[in-house]
């Protein structure tokens, strides 16, 4: 049917917008705006200029959309099962931005969002550790530990 048809043809659009991502900027604003819906308000506000965008995720990862967890804690989950994604732009030196960003998510006041934080964290920094371990170390010394005590 031509609803099936078109299914697939969205995600197959969106995998290739979300392969195509080559900055920590563009791949949290592509796939937010995926996992949270055009609730997220993220196009607009993500793609404006490199400042904007990482701090702006970085609070609704702590604060939520507007109280709502449900999306956040969705977010994270994926992010979580194609963490290859976020390695990818760790590997092109983003690794510093991509923790940061991250680690807002272990100040929220919900606990799903925290553990799916948590999770995410320490699965990148496990993978990033094996094949990339300088900028891993390069982000703990610099601001990760206060981060993470």
């Amino acid at each position: 049917p031509a609803t099936v048809r078109t299914v697939r043809h969205t995600r197959a659009a969106f995998s290739a917008r979300l392969e195509s991502c080559h900055t920590i900027e563009e791949l949290v604003a592509v796939s937010f705006e995926h996992q949270c819906g055009p609730a997220a308000r993220l196009t607009g506000e993500l793609t404006k200029g490199p400042g904007l965008s990482l701090p702006h995720a970085g609070k609704l990862l702590a604060n939520g959309m507007k109280g709502d967890y449900l999306a956040i804690v969705r977010w994270l989950k994926y992010m979580y099962a194609n963490s290859w994604l976020l390695m990818d732009v760790c590997a092109r030196g983003a690794a510093a931005p991509t923790f940061e960003t991250l680690s807002h998510a272990l100040f929220s006041a919900n606990a799903d969002v925290v553990l799916w934080g948590a999770r995410l964290l320490t699965r990148l920094a496990t993978e990033l550790s094996e094949l990339h371990p300088q900028p891993l170390m390069d982000w703990l010394d610099t601001q990760g530990l206060a981060a993470l005590v």
